[in-house]
């Protein structure tokens, strides 16, 4: 599989209650002048209902999230905020222009901020079984093409949705097949 893998499951913004919603919100409006400083680009929050903030949670023994690309657009950007750190922590994981793996040792509170689509990315195994990181996420588009139309596939289309009700989106098509 490629996703996440811990013995707790990530937090994505639509399952935040709305004080914590707006408390992200604000956090996330307020530090991304740092982030427009280093691209060159004026950035909203992205209007995801699972990205625009996320609580990524790594806990115990194998803990990882393998090597992969994020499946959004070219022009959207990343944020990933160490905010707990317990045990052993592998680093973050990425391959250079140059093809060439490198490794990111956050502290607490230290972030990266990269364009997910092209940059392949990753946490490797731990063995620690008392491993806990925690990694409050952002994603951000570039204000010059928030009101670009989202390419529509399969994963636009279904991004988010429960078992259930993928389900009920797709019950014709399950039965045709």
């Amino acid at each position: 599989t490629n996703s996440l893998y811990s013995k707790r499951s990530s937090i994505y913004f639509h399952e935040f209650d709305k004080y914590t919603q707006n408390y992200l919100e604000t956090l996330g409006n307020k530090i991304k002048y740092k982030y427009e400083n280093l691209c060159g680009e004026k950035l909203e929050l992205a209007n995801s209902k699972d990205f625009r903030a996320i609580l990524l949670r790594y806990e115990g023994k194998l803990a990882n999230f393998p090597m992969h690309y994020d499946s959004e657009l070219n022009y959207y950007y990343r944020t990933l905020i160490l905010i707990k750190k317990e045990g052993i922590c592998p680093p973050f994981i990425y391959y250079d222009k140059d093809g060439k793996k490198q490794k990111i040792d956050l502290e607490l509170n230290e972030a990266i901020f990269f364009k997910g689509s092209q940059t392949y990315h990753g946490v490797e195994k731990t063995n620690d079984p008392s491993t806990v990181r925690y990694v409050l996420g952002f994603q951000y588009i570039a204000k010059s093409r928030i009101n670009d139309p989202l390419p529509k596939s399969i994963c636009t289309e279904l991004s988010g949705f429960k078992l259930k009700e993928l389900f009920h989106k797709l019950k014709y098509n399950i039965i045709i097949i």
